[in-house]
């Protein structure tokens, strides 16, 4: 499961397995989820492992960060009460399942995680951004769960980018 931050999102697949789903506000991050299933991971005794893939065209939209933006994937299998993730040196890779990614009910059991950075240099314009996110800190810019009378932190990102300052300006929501 690779978690897409705001602003970058899927294009295409280009090549490799095509057993792939794209859900927008995965399980109500506010981040695009690209959900990929592989086969069975076969080991083999002489050449060493089996290798799979999927490689995907991400594009970056108005509303991406400038700057670093981080892409997380998660490896999701099966026993993983078992066979644990590998701890790479300098890495934060082993995390707890805090979204019940596996959709079993447990949020203790550990997963790999690592994470891409992709740094954005945007156009030299200015771009107007908004969130809404609830007191809980779910980011929302898609769709809304929220409930007639909750409280939200409402957020007006102005961003200027142009080689000139922004003398007066007006923003109409």
């Amino acid at each position: 499961i690779a978690l897409l931050p705001t602003g970058i999102e899927f294009d295409k697949h280009l090549r490799g397995t095509e057993n792939y789903e794209v859900v927008k506000n995965y399980k109500n991050t506010g981040k695009t989820a690209i959900i990929t299933t592989f086969d069975d991971v076969a080991i083999r005794k002489i050449d060493g492992y089996d290798e799979q893939a999927a490689l995907y065209r991400l594009k970056a939209t108005k509303d991406a960060k400038r700057g670093d933006n981080i892409i997380e994937t998660y490896l999701i299998y099966d026993n993983n009460d078992v066979i644990r993730p590998a701890k790479l040196q300098n890495y934060d890779t082993q995390v707890k399942d805090a979204l019940d990614m596996d959709n079993d009910g447990n949020k203790d059991e550990i997963f790999m995680r690592v994470a891409t950075t992709i740094t954005y240099v945007p156009a030299l314009e200015v771009v107007l951004h908004k969130e809404v996110k609830s007191l809980q800190g779910h980011l929302d810019t898609a769709t809304s769960d929220l409930d007639l009378g909750n409280k939200v932190h409402y957020v007006v990102n102005l961003f200027n980018n142009s080689t000139e300052p922004v003398q007066k300006i007006s923003i109409i929501d």
